[in-house]
């Protein structure tokens, strides 16, 4: 993926690590909390914020900034189980620009060429694009409802179990 958020079992809740040691495979489990955690970064794409709720800068233009021009983005995340680590994230090509923020400068040409707000053709040497955060980092880890969603996948997984 070109960009993601890596969960493993020690960094969710206690009683994960519990049912890890009770149960052994908890793949099932952790395809459960993928689902829901894609769910939560689409809702946060369509609302325009970042993990911790703050507003995305807006767009250039002045409009809000919603990362949703086609649906691209928004329809590329996924999540992948590996042993007992969960990825989060999108293989398109521009999701990290958009969750880290940088400055793109043309490769081969001089300028890069765009169509403006205004629909006018743009020339630019460089454009500077703003973090719009929209899967939490390692260094901010997971937001207090993304820990609610999964307390409650596995309870809901726990209940199941007997």
């Amino acid at each position: 993926m070109s960009v993601r958020h890596r969960i493993t079992i020690d960094q969710l809740p206690g009683v994960l690590d519990r049912a890890a040691n009770q149960f052994g495979d908890l793949r099932p489990l952790m395809e459960s909390v993928g689902t829901s955690l894609v769910a939560t970064t689409t809702r946060r794409l369509e609302r325009g914020v970042a993990p911790d709720g703050t507003r995305w800068p807006k767009k250039w233009s002045g409009t809000p900034s919603f990362l949703s021009k086609d649906g691209t983005l928004k329809s590329s995340i996924g999540h992948r189980v590996e042993g007992d680590t969960l990825h989060i994230g999108s293989p398109v090509k521009y999701a990290r620009i958009h969750q880290e923020g940088g400055t793109i400068r043309p490769r081969t040409a001089r300028f890069l060429v765009f169509k403006g707000a205004d629909g006018r053709t743009v020339f630019a040497k460089k454009v500077k694009i703003p973090c719009r955060q929209w899967l939490p980092s390692e260094r901010t880890g997971l937001p207090a409802d993304e820990k609610r969603i999964i307390k409650a996948t596995v309870k809901d997984f726990l209940q199941g179990a007997f």
